[in-house]
């Protein structure tokens, strides 16, 4: 091998004779054609490996990585000595630039700048290209167009700084007759562009504007105003672009139109912004398809200060269906164009510029959010302090301080950022660390980090909010800190400015001053200061908000006390007109105070706080026991609207429903509610239409456990459809499609087909609801799009809300149904004069048969100006694309980001699932669980007892292995950076049993991602663990699993997502594979009960067949036997799984069958059936699989394996076709004594599969 990079030495020595007009070079055997220069201080040097000092330089060259590279050494040198380079005479043609291309490595505290010119008769001039200070520890490509018809040699030229941690290093020099790439895109248009090339990347000036954009370089025209160079050179001779405020008037626009580039994929869009000067206006951006220009993706107003700012804005990916073509193909993608809009302020020093617009696959990070293993995020270094910020892996360069390995990894590869306190620093020198830009928002926001302040000659950690350049520290900590990583966060409540965050830190008095930072992530939640000694001593100290119970009315007003004829009330008095029938099991009870057991039940009535509501009272209950409420009979018909308000808390809690009642017996809910609602009174309208005189009953149905109980409170019951309407308020903006007016929603007329208004099941099977979200029955209502003929696929309906105007940036939240296999997309629009833009939210997958929450922000912008919301759905491949959506609902402010939750105003986007696999519910919590010795004093977020968690509790009745899932809103594809789930835990008790994070795909099985088991104590503790699925929609599922004892209480707070890669927190949270040689994961079946089952509670409905000679056995761990059957599951390691015993008393030939529950087919349909099976010992004899419809076994099974399959889980998969209902039926042979056979992780989905050989 070493004779080949020889070779390739050799040719690349040789090759700048031929071509590159001998600038080519990649120093393998010595410096080309490039001469030191005899006017510098010293001289460029070779070198393999690292630099002689610790903490600079590259590890290895670039070319190899085990070659040479130049370099210039800081040792032995003072500041401000230069070493220069300079290459052969070169001459670039008229026709066309020229690049030069090299690459540079600037690593160290002391890192000076890197320089190169343009040398014209021995005359340097000034720099083309610069770059200062610590660049990180990698290897940069570095390019500088040459101008047409220059003659000049090229001069590089590194600089020494204040100390020795200051090597610059250079490799892989070449040379190109065209010009450089933008931003690594090797083409003459394109959206990414550093404006160096004077054609600027096909960019073009919009000719319905005022006035036009510049291309400049060096200051602009007006002191007081813009750049004083540019953003990609840094230098008098780098180019961007401008408008020039002094030749146009106050409110003219100038547009800057990109090249057209493809909408299919999302992208994250950075450029960089000089917003500075006193008549500085707006910096807006569009994305154009087609001639709508829409709302602005981003803007940004007024004077920003001097310098460059970094800003990254997110272009969704999208699809294009156009309306009057219906064979357009259903995935041609939007052709799209970015559009920079500046505007002219009040005053000519108002100069607006751009520069180094680039764009990068997947989603922006958020703002702030940086774990440093890529780069710093959009964070920078000032300018103006005294050293820099260093981004780092492994331990620092002196002893008895820093970390030794990041957080986020915790490993040697992954990298933080820390201040390196040895000389030439000194005591209070200080380095300061910026973020981007925050907006104004009306949200409280919580600033998260992670530091490490280890050594005795610490100084101080400082976190600033700078407000139009003023300062406030808002966190400050001096001196040596205990622990290696700690947990640091800090309020951010002023938000009613744009602000950016500043870190500071201050050199103490010797060298054991390191101190480091990692993972930083803003949060869009209250939260205290922690630790709590970081509070600043100039800052003001307040309290935590303090939650407020707004003592609310029905809609219409309080009812008041009634006769016993009325519908209406408020239970103060009496029962009203409702009354306990005699039919039922046990009767409500009315109350005026908290129910008799803790954990459960309101602490006090709705209507006023100190009067009575009426529950059920879950005590000394069976489940499936059940309490009616019956008003009297009403005798109008019509449309009528019937207001409550319930509440729903405990860990037992069963279902509520609502029945209207004409006939002799109730028939189905009208309106029904399941499971745990959080510790609130929550409020709901239902309106229904009787053509006959009509009661109303409320049904309450126990669960198991005496935490059940349920109440109800202000009951109003009017004529008419509940309110819904297009009124100016928000809460007046919610649409739950029960009116047949649809709230003044209206169909577009430029589009193929309209929504339809519909209750109960769409008119396909195996697509659409069956019940509307509302209520949850197939009495509501919900909108939707109906796929079959004579649909085609690409058509689409578009659903338009009223006008509303609105004073701040807006949160749309709504419920949608995307299941079936042939799903198209569902996309929703703000649309302010007439144009929709790009859709701020966009799903196109099989979602499952459940409703999700989706959110859209309406930015300030489109907010202020008036806007429509535009629901557009999109048929698919077939006529199983049915979409629908329900229950939308406006609030103040942005949309949180996805997936984050603190559970202090409810359970975000995170919901309990009801009937699909688990056993019960996650619930929240304030303080201390109900048991001692187990669970959380307080919430992870405030620290006291007045905050929320969400946790499972496992006193009676739960039992050992009982399992609670809390699932996720459905998240698009991971981007190529990947995506980072980090929360915090709580795991204290004797008998905690396992929290597993895992990954839910629609169809496939669950994947575990994050897995703790057993105590880990009574503290909160960090937790991340990475999520890769770039090809599929998914859901995260938090599940606790219930241990031997009620001891087993397992709390989770404060999730978020960062748009990264990340390792596993901590290292033994890592999954376990299960035993098997093949390289296929340990997972899950996707959804528990019914069919899928992975044993680990029970058989799932699974049940012995009662004519063979024996039974299989639910088993964890090693079978009884020796040198047969399985050590452990396959789905955990820990786990369940099924297995025939073939000891005595069995005989060969005996069989034991396990059979699956029904089937369901619709015609002729083929499914897949999945399992894992290990068959290990000399004397196993066969495994069969049967697909029985009717009584009788089939003769001919679907599926066999016979004799010792060897000591490993194998996959397997059997296509099923069947007619009609059917089971499964797994049936074993016992061969001899060791012959035990096991499966586990069975599953059944639609569709053909793969057969396991």
């Amino acid at each position: 091998m070493r004779e080949v990079y020889l070779l390739l030495g050799i040719l690349a020595a040789g090759l700048p004779a031929a071509r590159g007009q001998n600038l080519n070079c990649n120093f393998e055997q010595n410096f080309c054609q490039w001469t030191q220069a005899s006017s510098d201080k010293t001289d460029w040097l070779r070198i393999s490996g690292s630099t002689p000092s610790g903490a600079t330089g590259p590890p290895h060259d670039h070319t190899s990585g085990h070659g040479n590279y130049a370099y210039f050494e800081a040792t032995n040198t003072t500041q401000g000595f230069n070493a220069q380079l300079t290459s052969p005479a070169l001459r670039v043609s008229s026709r066309s630039k020229a690049c030069l291309s090299f690459w540079y490595y600037m690593y160290g505290q002391h890192v000076n700048s890197l320089n190169v010119y343009l040398q014209k008769n021995n005359n340097n001039g000034q720099p083309v290209w610069q770059r200062t200070g610590n660049q990180g520890s990698r290897w940069i490509q570095g390019l500088v167009d040459i101008p047409v018809n220059t003659r000049a040699k090229v001069v590089l030229e590194a600089v020494r700084g204040r100390g020795y941690r200051g090597d610059i290093a250079i490799d892989d020099i070449t040379y190109k007759a065209s010009p450089c790439p933008q931003s690594g895109v090797n083409t003459t248009t394109s959206v990414q562009c550093n404006f160096e090339d004077g054609r600027i990347c096909g960019y073009t000036q919009d000719q319905t504007d005022n006035f036009d954009w510049t291309r400049a370089s060096g200051a602009t025209l007006t002191s007081g105003t813009g750049p004083n160079s540019d953003h990609t050179y840094n230098t008098q001779q780098g180019h961007y672009m401008y408008i020039d405020a002094s030749n146009a008037q106050s409110g003219q626009k100038a547009r800057l139109v990109s090249p057209s580039s493809n909408g299919r994929r999302s992208m994250c869009m950075t450029f960089y912004y000089s917003m500075y000067g006193t008549g500085v206006d707006s910096l807006n951006v569009y994305t154009k398809s087609g001639r709508s220009l829409g709302q602005p993706i981003w803007s940004l107003s007024g004077n920003q200060g001097v310098g460059w700012n970094i800003a990254r804005v997110p272009l969704r990916r999208g699809r294009s269906f156009n309306a009057r073509i219906k064979l357009l193909a259903y995935n041609k993608c939007h052709s799209i164009m970015v559009v920079f809009e500046a505007v002219r302020g009040q005053g000519f020093k108002g100069d607006i510029a751009i520069d180094d617009v680039s764009l990068a696959a997947g989603n922006c990070p958020a703002i702030g959010a940086c774990n440093f293993d890529k780069n710093l995020c959009g964070w920078t270094n000032a300018k103006q302090d005294d050293f820099d910020w260093l981004r780092h892996r492994g331990s620092t360069g002196s002893r008895n301080t820093g970390p030794s390995s990041d957080h986020t990894h915790s490993n040697s590869q992954g990298y933080y950022l820390y201040i390196e306190a040895s000389s030439p620093r000194r005591e209070n020198d200080r380095a300061r660390l910026t973020s981007q830009l925050f907006r104004k928002s009306s949200r409280p926001r919580c600033f998260q980090f992670w530091y490490n302040m280890q050594g005795s000659n610490i100084g101080t950690l400082t976190v600033i909010m700078n407000v139009n350049s003023v300062d406030k520290p808002i966190w400050t900590l001096t001196g040596q800190q205990n622990g290696n990583w700690i947990f640091g966060r800090v309020p951010i409540t002023n938000n009613q400015n744009n602000f950016k965050l500043a870190i500071v830190g201050t050199r103490g008095n010797g060298v054991q001053g390191d101190i480091a930072l990692d993972d930083f992530s803003v949060r869009n939640s209250r939260c205290t200061i922690s630790p709590s000694s970081a509070q600043p001593s100039t800052a003001v100290t307040t309290k935590p908000p303090t939650t407020v119970t707004t003592k609310s009315t029905t809609p219409g007003g309080t009812p008041s006390p009634s006769s016993t004829n009325s519908v209406t009330c408020n239970f103060d008095t009496n029962f009203c007109g409702w009354t306990n029938p005699k039919t039922d099991d046990f009767d409500w009870t009315r109350q005026n105070q908290p129910t008799n057991s803790a954990r459960t039940g309101p602490q006090s009535d709705h209507t006023s706080g100190h009067g009575y509501y009426v529950f059920t009272e879950s005590s000394n209950r069976r489940p499936n026991q059940k309490a009616l409420l019956q008003s009297v009979q009403v005798q109008q018909t019509g449309p009528h609207c019937l207001s409550f308000w319930y509440h729903m808390y405990g860990s037992n809690i069963g279902t509520l429903n609502l029945y209207v009642q004409t006939g002799a017996t109730p028939g189905s809910p009208e309106w029904t509610r399941s499971g745990e609602q959080g510790n609130a009174w929550r409020t709901t309208n239902v309106t229904f239409t009787p053509a006959a005189p009509f009661n109303l009953i409320f049904e309450g149905v126990m669960a198991n456990g005496y935490r059940g109980d349920i109440s109800l409170d202000d009951v109003t019951l009017t004529s008419g459809t509940c309110s819904g309407s297009s009124s100016s308020s928000i809460s007046g903006r919610a649409c739950s499609f029960e009116d047949t007016h649809i709230c003044g929603y209206t169909q577009d007329k430029t589009d193929v087909f309209d929504w339809t208004r519909n209750s109960g099941a769409t008119g396909s099977t195996s697509t659409g609801p069956s019940n509307d979200h509302t209520y949850k029955t197939s009495r509501g209502h919900y909108m939707y799009i109906e796929a079959s003929a004579p649909r085609h696929q690409g058509d689409n309906a578009r659903l338009i809300s009223p006008t509303y105007t609105d004073s701040q940036a807006m949160c749309v939240q709504f419920y949608y149904h995307m299941y079936g296999n042939g799903i198209g997309a569902l996309n929703v629009y703000v649309q302010t004069g007439g144009q929709m833009g790009r859709a701020g939210f966009t799903m196109s997958a099989n979602a499952g048969n459940v409703w999700q929450l989706g959110e859209m922000t309406v930015p300030s912008s489109a907010a202020t100006a008036g806007y429509k919301v535009v629901f557009e759905g999109v048929v698919g491949g077939n006529v199983r694309s049915d979409i629908a959506i329900d229950d939308i609902m406006f609030k103040s402010g942005p949309c949180q980001n996805p997936g984050e939750c603190d559970f202090e105003t409810g359970l975000c986007s995170w919901k309990n699932v009801q009937n699909t696999g688990d056993q019960f519910d996650w619930t929240i919590k304030q303080g201390q669980t109900s048991s001692t010795g187990t669970g959380p004093s307080s919430d992870h977020t405030v620290g006291t007892a007045a905050g929320h968690y969400m946790y499972i509790e496992t006193s009676s009745p739960r039992l050992s292995g009982n399992i609670a899932w809390l699932v996720s809103e459905v998240f698009p594809p991971t981007s190529a950076s990947g995506r980072c789930l980090n929360f915090w835990y709580n795991m204290y008790g004797q008998t905690i049993d396992t929290l597993t994070a895992l990954v839910r795909v629609q169809g496939a099985a669950d994947t575990a991602i994050w897995s703790l088991t057993g105590n880990q104590g009574q503290q909160w503790q960090y937790a991340n663990a990475p999520i890769s699925m770039p090809s599929s929609s998914y859901q995260i599922v938090f599940q606790g699993r219930r241990g031997t004892s009620v001891t087993g209480d397992i709390a989770i707070d404060d999730i978020s997502f960062a748009e990264s890669n990340c390792g596993v927190r901590p290292s033994e949270a890592h999954p376990i594979v299960g035993p098997t040689t093949q390289s296929t994961p340990s997972t899950t079946p996707g959804t528990q009960g019914a069919f899928n089952c992975s044993f680990d509670n029970s058989f799932c409905g699974w049940s012995q067949d009662h004519t063979d000679q024996f039974d299989w056995t639910r088993m964890r761990g090693r079978t009884p036997s020796s040198a047969t059957g399985p050590t452990r599951d396959h789905t955990s390691g820990r786990g369940y799984y099924v297995y025939a015993e073939a000891s005595t008393p069995r005989r060969n030939g005996d069989k034991a069958r396990l059979l699956s529950p029904d089937v369901a087919v619709t015609g002729t349909q083929t499914k897949c059936l999945t399992f894992w099976y290990l068959m290990m010992g000399r004397n196993v004899a066969q495994l069969s699989v049967y697909a029985k419809s009717g009584i009788a076994l089939p003769s001919t099974p679907i599926w066999k394996r016979s004799g010792n399959q060897g000591n490993r889980w194998i996959k397997a998969q059997v296509d099923i076709t069947a007619k009609s209902l059917f089971n499964v039926v797994f049936e074993a042979v016992r061969g001899g004594a060791y012959g035990d056979i096991a499966v586990d992780d069975v599953g059944i989905s639609d569709g053909s599969c793969t057969h396991s050989k």
